[in-house]
């Protein structure tokens, strides 16, 4: 019914009860993780529900989330093969492979599609499920289905950051850049300076916008992106000073500067 923060509190009183205590756990692990980003009280949810039974499906399913958020990945793939050999009706299983399978490491698209598309078939509420094949949607190329999969997954969150970022994404992709930059203003308004990606990544789809205006001929247009791609790329390096991408973006910055002078 979208009352999450009720279903949370129910199954603690399930817990008190001592009624389904491993599936309660796992539940309330799943609750916190997937609808308020709770990681920390989500993996000690976890852990009860693995003090309560480790061979457990759930458990085994609650294993390899905890496994996938430490980036073990190739634990996460284990513990969710051991979870099917007991079950093959829990979506949050599929959900874990569906990520591993998208991964650098374990890359295989159409794996990662089956895997989400069972999860979306198994429980169609879960906008996680959602929002990572539309991901894997953009990956392959088919931005329309991802754009139509990341706003099935706002609808479910009631307007959540992370799945505008995804829905922008797909539609940079269609190079549609206007509603690109609307939907990273969306998740802007929600998050403030608390999601940093939305930066770099809204700095680059601005560059891919004045790429393209650029070569159509009209400079004044493309120094204009070009100077908020700047803007955008500024505020990331102020909030993340160090990270995988601070040098990425610090060289990227020397080409868009140089770019603005050509089209002074």
């Amino acid at each position: 019914l979208g009352m999450p923060r009720e279903a949370l509190q129910d199954y603690g009183r399930a817990i008190q009860f001592r009624s389904f205590v491993v599936y309660s756990r796992y539940m309330r692990g799943r609750i916190l993780f997937d609808e308020f980003g709770d990681l920390v009280t989500a993996r000690t949810e976890f852990e009860a529900a693995i003090g309560a039974d480790p061979t457990h499906e759930y458990v085994l399913a609650a294993q390899a989330r905890i496994a996938a958020v430490d980036g073990d990945l190739g634990r996460a793939l284990d513990f969710a093969k051991r979870a099917l050999e007991r079950t093959k009706s829990l979506d949050d299983v599929y959900f874990v492979m569906g990520f591993v399978y998208g991964s650098d490491r374990y890359l295989d698209l159409d794996k990662a599609i089956e895997c989400f598309n069972k999860a979306i078939e198994l429980n169609p509420t879960v906008a996680a499920s959602w929002g990572n094949r539309s991901i894997i949607r953009y990956m392959r190329k088919e931005f329309q289905a991802g754009l139509v999969d990341a706003e099935k997954a706002i609808e479910l969150t009631n307007g959540g950051p992370i799945m505008w970022e995804k829905k922008a994404l797909n539609l940079k992709g269609m190079g549609k850049y206007d509603e690109a930059v609307a939907a990273y203003g969306e998740a802007e308004k929600a998050t403030g300076d608390s999601w940093v990606n939305i930066f770099i990544n809204r700095g680059d789809c601005y560059r891919c916008w004045g790429d393209l205006l650029r070569a159509s001929g009209n400079t004044a247009e493309a120094r204009e992106k070009y100077q908020k791609t700047v803007v955008d790329w500024e505020k990331f390096l102020k909030l993340m000073p160090s990270g995988p991408y601070h040098d990425q973006v610090e060289k990227g910055l020397v080409g868009i500067r140089q770019a603005i002078e050509e089209l002074r």
